[in-house]
């Protein structure tokens, strides 16, 4: 009985209409959204193969290794052409160097703020406002628009069950709602290969768990327009409520839970962390001259009652030693300058991470929310992105400035510019500009953090379980709905 209510089902949805309109343009959709994808990634990988190059060149031109710098470049992900994240939000490369802070800079949007207007269109963005209309568009009515045209009543003038039925219902809508997708989803991992787009093993996955991720969020959507339609006599109605519970799920609850975790977290502004970060750096090289200017009036203390000759022997005696002296102080003072800076990053990336994982908890109370969640995750372009980012970076760094302290030792040369005069030559002025340039071929290169499996998995895992489990709620109380459903 289920069979033939399903194939039922299955019939009417196929040669309606509004089936051939709502499956073309998802299917139309899907495809332009991967071609303008792969566009953007190849535009991306040309951007970060032009970098690397420039900074190759760049390094080589380096006279000495005292100001030599090089450039952490992030690498464009495939996935991204499917589920773009946070990618396109932060930096895409930042600048390595002793003398000042890490920082990463120009994203695409910052670079190009005309996309941030408008977003790029990829599954993600299918799935949530395009897809999930269609298929409340498709479910709104299944139970009380048969009510209202007298079909229900004849079909239970026959010895069916009312789970039968309701469940022959569901997997009828299920089947021709999302089943058809699989053709353009299909078509999609075609054109993605046909371009030539490299995919790894965790990638090619991480596309097949997109494709099912998106199947299980139009589940949750088939079975809360049964539940409206059961719940609500009149369609006209039942459909206002789908279009009010879609906005509630999609647009409310999300932000929602940001505003409330944002009550609940204080977060340093930039500007109050560089505030405290200035106020404790003049406050230290205060101390430090402060330090500096009675250690050397103790110093010239032993020299009072003594001659010009003997004060200048007496200086030059010591000056090496007390100049060894003032400069490893120097040293730690920008040590403890550089420990407080890291300090307050620390306690602002902490705090972040616990409005993070508040807002991240309330939001899930939306199953579309928890879908977004789960394909970022996926595709590594989550909202740790930026984070595992900078702790890259700063491995990085700590390996590429122990390299460059090396050579420079190497070489016996502390660079900068030198000034000597004599006699004979009167003034040099040395840049080391006759120094040839540096051998670069053993410098550290960067390599872009990436999510690890077993991290994706878990998050895949909960967030893929919270809409099953919402799901098999709905179809709950959707059971228990229409065992009470009045047929006349």
């Amino acid at each position: 009985m289920i069979k033939e209510i399903m194939f039922h089902e299955l019939q009417n949805i196929l040669h309606s209409k509004k089936f051939v309109v709502a499956f073309a343009i998802v299917s139309v959709l899907m495809l332009l959204s991967v071609a303008l994808g792969v566009r953007n990634y190849q535009s991306q990988m040309n951007s970060y193969n032009t970098l690397l190059n420039l900074n190759e060149q760049e390094m080589r031109e380096k006279k000495n290794w005292t100001s030599f710098t090089t450039k952490a470049v992030r690498k464009p992900a495939p996935v991204q052409i499917f589920v773009s994240g946070v990618n396109f939000d932060i930096g895409r490369y930042a600048v390595i160097s002793s003398f000042e802070q890490t920082n990463v800079n120009h994203s695409v949007y910052s670079d190009d703020p005309f996309f941030a207007v408008f977003r790029f269109l990829d599954f993600s963005f299918i799935a949530v406002f395009v897809l999930s209309l269609f298929i409340l568009v498709f479910t709104y009515d299944a139970v009380n628009g048969e009510a209202e045209n007298g079909t229900l009543k004849l079909i239970f003038a026959n010895p069916v069950p009312r789970g039968t039925y309701l469940a022959g219902k569901i997997a009828g809508i299920w089947c021709g709602v999302l089943l058809p997708l699989l053709i353009p989803m299909l078509l999609s991992l075609a054109l993605l290969l046909a371009s030539g787009v490299p995919l790894a093993f965790w990638d090619a996955l991480s596309v097949i768990g997109i494709f099912g991720m998106v199947l299980l969020l139009g589940s949750f959507f088939v079975l809360l327009g049964v539940l409206l339609s059961v719940l609500i006599r009149r369609p006209a109605v039942s459909f206002l409520t789908a279009l009010a519970a879609w906005m509630f799920f999609t647009c409310i609850i999300p932000r929602a839970g940001i505003l409330l975790a944002g009550q609940m977290v204080y977060v340093p502004g930039i500007q109050e962390i560089k505030g405290e970060q200035d106020q404790y750096e003049k406050q230290r090289w205060a101390q430090h001259m402060q330090k500096l200017q009675e250690r050397w009036n103790g110093r010239e203390a032993p020299a009072n009652g003594l001659s010009s000759e003997e004060r200048q022997a007496f200086r030059d005696k010591n000056m090496w030693a007390w100049m060894e002296e003032d400069e490893k102080d120097r040293k730690q003072v920008q040590e403890d300058i550089g420990q407080h800076f890291t300090g307050l990053q620390e306690r602002l990336k902490n705090s972040k991470r616990e409005l993070e994982r508040l807002a991240l908890l309330f939001a899930r109370f939306s199953p579309v929310a928890a879908f977004q969640l789960t394909v970022m995750d996926m595709t590594a372009g989550d909202t740790r992105m930026k984070d595992r980012f900078d702790d890259a970076l700063a491995r990085y760094k700590k390996d590429f400035l122990a390299y460059k302290t090396e050579k420079a030792k190497q070489s016996g040369s502390p660079g900068g510019i030198r000034i000597m005069f004599d006699s004979e030559s009167g003034l040099k002025i040395d840049a080391g500009r006759d120094k040839g340039t540096l051998d670069v071929s053993g410098v550290p290169r960067f390599q872009s953090a990436s999510i690890a499996g077993a991290e994706a998995a878990s998050s895949t895992l909960i967030n893929g379980s919270i809409i099953g489990i919402m799901s098999i709620l709905l179809f709950g109380a959707a059971f228990a709905g229409f065992l009470r459903f009045d047929m006349r």
